[in-house]
């Protein structure tokens, strides 16, 4: 058995493939493994994963985004996974950060992450980092949802246990969950059977912040679905995870109101969504929250808000980080 498995579900996408495998092959060492699960690509993946020292298993059809990362992870022959999407980049030095700590008896591993544009060519600021800077472990949930808070949407920072992984996937049904935020409810899950979760804070991802260059229409299409993923999906996940009394619940829900839910809005200004569409969803989205005193003073405004503004504030805050960096 390997000691981890980099778990990467595909869908033509063959030149981001490529690009991914030639950033971790030249790290691997004995005891780690690739499995590359293609959701029945049409565009040369096959051909590509026959170069490379990889497991690669195909679909006969298109099954999903988050059934083919199910497969890849049922695959592995690893104790730990880590599920990677094909168009980010791993760093030169992922494997030498995290592989030292799998020797522990660790549930599983967040790792640093460095937001890029869509090229991946420069950096940008991370909208939504972690509360903790060193290298941390949780051995209770309270400290865990404290600290990580919403970081762990992101799917490309996860490494877990592949044993636990499997126990919560084989007794519960989480396809209800699939199309939004599956891993969270799973890693939740984990953290509640076996609590132990380690944060290495060095950027171990490069993430892509958008995929590659859409037309406006299909940008603003895509962060259309992503906005609405935001506002109830995660939401669902924390209550039935948790149950809306639980203190765990309103400590996950509300940085997920006040950070990720504006962002999503501003995304959509910045892309020049109509407002009538801006209407339409806080009109939809203030049914669901309407009660919560961050919908008032943080959601709200940001859909009413003229885009003009919204750029001013961006521009102000790019002057400020150039200000500190000087």
């Amino acid at each position: 058995m390997y000691r981890l498995a980099i778990c990467i579900p595909t869908f033509n996408r063959v030149a981001c493939l490529e690009k991914l495998l030639k950033s971790v092959v030249p790290q691997l060492e004995k005891d780690v493994q690739i499995v590359v699960s293609d959701n029945a690509s049409s565009d040369g993946t096959e051909e590509l994963a026959s170069r490379y020292p990889i497991k690669y298993i195909r679909q006969p059809t298109n099954i999903g985004p988050d059934r083919n990362a199910l497969q890849a992870i049922a695959a592995a022959d690893a104790k730990y996974c880590w599920i990677f999407g094909d168009d980010d980049l791993f760093e030169p030095w992922a494997m030498r950060r995290v592989l030292p700590h799998l020797n522990r008896n660790l549930a599983g591993i967040s790792v640093g992450v460095r937001t890029y544009d869509c090229e991946l060519r420069h950096p940008i600021p991370d909208w939504n980092p972690t509360k903790v800077r060193g290298l941390t472990a949780f051995a209770d949930m309270k400290s865990f949802i404290d600290a990580m808070g919403t970081s762990m949407s992101f799917i490309g920072r996860q490494l877990f246990r592949r044993d636990l992984w499997l126990k919560v996937v084989e007794e519960e049904d989480i396809s209800q969950y699939f199309g939004g935020y599956f891993h969270v409810y799973v890693i939740y899950r984990i953290m509640q059977m076996h609590p132990s979760w380690l944060y290495i804070p060095q950027k171990c991802v490069r993430w892509r912040s958008s995929n590659e260059a859409r037309s406006p229409q299909e940008a603003i299409s895509a962060n259309q679905r992503l906005l609405m993923i935001d506002a109830f999906s995660y939401e669902k996940i924390l209550n039935d995870v948790f149950g809306p009394a639980s203190p765990y619940y309103r400590k996950s829900l509300d940085p997920f109101l006040r950070i990720h839910l504006p962002a999503r809005i501003r995304k959509m200004k910045y892309l020049s969504a109509p407002f009538s569409q801006h209407l339409q969803n806080l009109e939809v989205i203030g049914q669901k929250y309407w009660r919560e005193p961050l919908f008032w003073w943080k959601i709200a405004p940001h859909f009413l808000a003229p885009r003009s503004l919204l750029f001013a504030l961006k521009r102000a805050c790019k002057a400020a980080l150039q200000g500190m960096k000087t």
